[in-house]
Formats: C-alpha cells, structure tokens, sequence
C-alpha cells in the first residue's frame, strides 16, 4: 500500500492504435504530456503494452514530524 505523498514514475511502450483514440493531454509544462486512459478502457491498455514495463523512480514524501 503506497502512503500518502508518494508515488511510481513508469515507462512503457504502447501500440499506436491503442493511444490514437486518446488525445494528449498536457499537464503542467508543455514537456508533461500523457493519455488520460478512462477506468473502463485499462484492460484494454494493459492488452496494448509493448514489451516489459520499467520503473524509473519513486518519489516518497518524507514522514511528517510532530507539530507540522
């Protein structure tokens, strides 16, 4: 179970028929683009992976101290 404040950085690779059917989002700078891929769509996305699926960073908040 993941706590609060942290999260996985990934990267894969998807077949381009899969991620045409979704536009790009951008989200923060114009470097951060991603697909929104709707709940109902992620058996299908996990159908379209290419290849193995690499872990590129985990970010972990630090555990908060008393009185902050």
């Amino acid at each position: 179970m993941n706590s609060p404040g942290s999260g996985h950085v990934l990267r894969f690779e998807v077949r381009a028929d899969f991620t045409e059917r979704y536009p790009v989002q951008t989200v923060g700078d114009q470097e951060c683009t991603e697909w929104w891929i709707p709940a109902e769509d992620l058996d299908a996305l996990n159908d379209a992976i290419v290849g193995l699926i690499e872990l590129v960073e985990t970010v972990r908040e630090p555990p908060a101290t008393e009185g902050s």
